[in-house]
């Protein structure tokens, strides 16, 4: 779960950085059911899978692998299947404001949440 702005990174509110390493810190999320921690992602133009999700017009993002649905994998253990709107929402959510969400459907090049 990344911001574009952010170059790859998760708010400062959710961080720490230690020894040139960063890490979620887990004191740091207050609604565990509502912050996505993992979930499907594919890489830009092919259908291979992405060890990451970037919220970006680039590479790799959150996928829609599953009948135009992904996974998404939340901090409190829960997964639901989601849309690009549930994916969108829950960026929301994390970083508090109304940043730009992307999608990947599986062969295509990522798209923007309308």
């Amino acid at each position: 779960m990344v911001n574009p702005a952010a170059n790859g990174a998760i708010p400062d509110k959710y961080k720490t950085v230690t020894g040139g390493e960063t890490w979620l810190r887990l004191k740091g999320v207050r609604n565990a059911s509502s912050f996505p921690l993992i979930g499907d992602a594919s890489r830009n133009l092919d259908s291979n899978a992405s060890w990451s999700i970037k919220n970006a017009s680039g590479n790799t993002g959150f996928a829609l692998a599953h009948g135009n649905r992904g996974v998404l994998g939340y901090f409190d253990g829960h997964a639901a299947s989601s849309t690009q709107y549930d994916f969108r929402d829950a960026l929301w959510k994390v970083w508090g404001s109304e940043i730009d969400v992307y999608y990947i459907i599986p062969g295509a090049a990522a798209r923007l949440v309308q």
